[in-house]
């Protein structure tokens, strides 16, 4: 028979989530000053391009602070629990903190994954602006 989840590994799983957040969360910031450099600009690229662009790294940005937020919560909640329950610590079973405590954070991961597809969306939509100029000589006869 396989024991339980222990609540240590509970803990290390959501830091880690949170450690993944920030490392998207700096390339969409990074994204945003290619962008405020004026990296699509000379390429003749239509402004709806960049403002979709920055549509979807602020948007998600929004995304990934809720998610970095719920589960920095659901860590607190843990955290909680085994400071103020003398039979739970962090090498017990996930099963003997309470059902709140022991959840998954569903929805910030789904807005983890949401704001994965916001960012390549993203990042398309810059290599699309930055490389405009050779769409517009292959594909509608513009000058080199």
């Amino acid at each position: 028979m396989q024991s339980s989840p222990k609540i240590q590994t509970r803990l290390r799983d959501l830091n880690n989530f949170i450690t993944r957040v920030n490392w998207v969360a700096g390339g969409g910031a990074a994204l945003l000053a290619l962008l405020a450099l004026g990296s699509t600009d000379s390429s003749g690229a239509p402004q709806l391009l960049s403002s979709f662009l920055i549509t979807f790294v602020v948007g998600a940005g929004a995304l990934l602070a809720y998610a970095r937020a719920n589960f920095e919560l659901a860590i607190s909640k843990i955290e909680h629990e085994i400071e103020s329950n003398p039979n739970v610590q962090r090498d017990s079973e996930l099963t003997s903190l309470p059902e709140e405590a022991r959840l998954w954070p569903k929805y910030a991961h789904l807005a983890w994954e949401a704001a994965l597809v916001l960012i390549l969306i993203s990042m398309i939509l810059f290599f699309l602006g930055t490389w405009w100029w050779l769409i517009d000589v292959f594909c509608w006869g513009g000058k080199l």
